[in-house]
């Protein structure tokens, strides 16, 4: 018996705390694809909404898109995979901002004496 594609994509949202306006908003950019409301990409829907939005290589593009946000491997991308993909991005974000990281900065590199407050008497 196979659990019900929506009851999956709110068990997913709960694990990551996605509220219900977001839960919304992830379908609203799903249904953007999935023009046939089967809860489901495949990649010819992509291509086909990627050559509408005049994005290059359209089928390049949206290989990327399946080999991206589809985890079990069944060549199309579900609503629930749409979630999760979502929920485990949030989840970086927040734990990054949490730690008060930020992944993309370069550190300075530290030199020697930085720790000393300067002194304008002797300079």
């Amino acid at each position: 018996m196979s659990v019900n594609p929506l009851i999956k994509a709110r068990e997913i949202a709960l694990q990551y705390n996605i509220s219900d306006t977001q839960f919304i908003k992830l379908q609203d950019s799903f249904k953007v694809y999935d023009k046939s409301g089967t809860g489901s990409i495949d990649k010819a829907a992509a291509i086909k909404v990627l050559e509408e939005m005049k994005v290059e290589d359209s089928e390049c593009a949206a290989q990327q898109l399946i080999d991206t946000y589809d985890t079990n491997k069944n060549g199309i991308i579900e609503f629930w995979e749409f979630v999760e993909h979502y929920g485990q991005k949030s989840a970086k974000i927040h734990s990054l901002s949490h730690n008060n990281e930020q992944p993309h900065k370069r550190q300075r590199p530290s030199m020697e004496g930085d720790d000393e407050t300067p002194n304008p008497s002797t300079e």
